[in-house]
């Protein structure tokens, strides 16, 4: 901010901060280096991002329902043509040979949307995603977990029955998204013990009994 708008904050401005707050002159130097190492050009038109537009598909008016009135939802109901995936623009993809079974994306996904494979690795189901990207920033192996264009898919079909039935096949689906495959770490993957086992795929969640306070 002070380099681009010195007018608004002022480098000094800045050094007293860091100096007020960390009482470290090493850190006011290392502030003062980063000022200096940050350069300031125009932008030529034509030099932005070479990335194409993505251009969504709208309804026209002949294929819209004629009159304007939304229809009323009861009482305690959700509106059952909307679903929370719908709105996503990315999708995680899983490389299942290099999952390490750490946990860390089925225990941070806010919709709970990852579940357990035979082998104790962990996938997505798309139904629940709605493309966040957490699981992305918290898995620790490279690429293991990456995000890609939405558009690219048109259904939301668990991707590990593909993985079980032909690795080779989807490890081709992987690279076609851009994804590295990193084969120096799949026998280190494979060597991790898993935390959670589900023999039964798919998985399915067990019913809890409601307590109401009423005899049974």
């Amino acid at each position: 901010m002070a380099r681009v708008a010195p007018q608004i904050l002022t480098l000094d401005s800045v050094l007293d901060i860091v100096r007020e707050r960390t009482n470290d002159e090493a850190r006011v130097e290392a502030a003062r280096a980063i000022y200096d190492q940050i350069k300031i050009r125009h932008v030529e038109p034509g030099e932005g991002s070479t990335v194409d537009h993505e251009e969504y598909q709208k309804p026209g008016w002949t294929q819209m329902r004629e009159g304007i009135v939304v229809e009323a939802m009861q009482v305690g109901t959700r509106n059952p043509l909307y679903k929370k995936w719908s709105t996503r623009t990315r999708r995680p993809l899983v490389n299942f040979d290099t999952c390490i079974k750490c946990t860390q994306c089925w225990l941070q996904c806010p919709d709970e949307c990852f579940e357990v494979t035979p082998e104790g690795t962990y996938e997505v189901v798309y139904e629940a995603c709605i493309g966040c990207s957490i699981c992305e920033e918290v898995c620790p192996v490279p690429d293991c977990i990456t995000m890609v264009n939405e558009l690219a898919f048109d259904n939301n079909d668990n991707l590990y029955p593909m993985y079980a039935s032909d690795p080779e096949g989807y490890r081709r689906f992987l690279q076609q998204h851009g994804i590295a495959l990193h084969p120096e770490l799949i026998d280190k993957a494979k060597k991790t013990p898993a935390v959670h086992q589900q023999p039964d795929y798919p998985s399915k969640k067990q019913k809890q009994p409601v307590v109401t306070g009423g005899e049974e």
